[in-house]
């Protein structure tokens, strides 16, 4: 996330843009996905930044599509290449044909229990970033800080379901969520395109076009010579650098679709990357993306 960033200004500059689009096309939108980009590009817009939110959102249209594109391909070279065997036992993780998969029913209670209770976790959230957005200017005396909404919520959301987990102040039902995420998002990414001004996007087209281009060489070379070694040089590796190669230009829909892609292929899954790389790529990145993008902004809008 902090390597996008830089690569994002220092490409931005040398190609004599704003550096604030160069953290459009980098973390915002690549690290972040089209979540981030509708909410850090219309906050640069807001600091003067022309083109902000069309660049952000263009980027992470692009990280999505190439992160998916991407992924399959190298991986499936890595593992001919080295002869990786897959080490998942003899009994299939995936389903077999014929075999009826049977999912627990969700009524309207618990639908709008979990809507009712996440509502309450973004209002608590909203309140949080609006005081130290309130702090960050008058106490602190950071004028170019912004917190966006949704991260204040993002952490009482962390927070709040970690303590459940030990409390167990409410039941979380994990379908009911899942289909909630589900309208939202589809909801959220029509408007987010909806709202796209595309002819922001002429003079900035060649530009952008460097820039992702690059970032993509980047990801895929971090995953072959970097990451692939660091991890065991084996097949859980290379799923895990599947994964990362989706969530580094995409979400980690696009990770988990490229581990299942890879998974599929060989015949086995790999659960240590089941389990490491949606933790990191949803959890995790948060901590350091986030505050990673509010320097370059806070930074480079002075």
């Amino acid at each position: 996330a902090i390597l996008q960033n830089v690569i994002g200004v220092g490409l931005a500059k040398m190609l004599d843009i704003h550096a604030l689009l160069g953290v459009m096309a980098g973390a915002v939108s690549l690290k972040g996905g089209h979540e981030t980009a509708a909410v850090f590009g219309p906050a640069a817009e807001s600091l003067g930044i022309v083109g902000a939110q069309a660049v952000a959102i263009s980027s992470a249209t692009y990280g999505l599509i190439a992160g998916g594109f991407l992924g399959g391909p190298v991986i499936s070279w890595l593992i001919d290449r080295y002869k990786l065997a897959p080490t998942a036992p003899q009994n299939s993780p995936y389903k077999r044909q014929g075999e009826e998969e049977t999912k627990p029913l969700i009524d309207a209670f618990d639908f709008f229990h979990m809507l009712a209770l996440v509502l309450i976790i973004m209002t608590v959230g909203r309140l949080v970033s609006t005081w130290i957005n309130v702090q960050a200017k008058t106490v602190w005396q950071w004028e170019n800080f912004f917190l966006p909404d949704y991260v204040g919520a993002m952490f009482v959301g962390v927070i709040f379901r970690n303590l459940n987990d030990v409390l167990k102040i409410v039941v979380l039902n994990s379908k009911a969520i899942e289909l909630l995420s589900k309208a939202t998002t589809g909801i959220f990414l029509t408007m987010a395109a909806m709202s796209l001004r595309i002819w922001d996007l002429y003079e900035l087209a060649v530009p952008l076009f460097v820039i992702l281009l690059f970032q993509t060489a980047v990801v895929a070379v971090l995953a072959l010579l970097v990451l692939f070694p660091i991890l065991g040089k084996d097949y859980d590796a290379a799923v895990m650098c599947a994964g990362f190669i989706g969530h580094a230009l995409g979400a980690t829909p696009n990770a988990v679709s490229n581990m299942n892609a890879v998974g599929e292929r060989c015949g086995a899954i790999s659960y240590k990357a089941f389990l490491i790389v949606p933790f990191c790529s949803a959890v995790l990145i948060d901590l350091v993306s986030i505050p990673n993008i509010i320097w370059f902004i806070s930074y480079f809008s002075r």
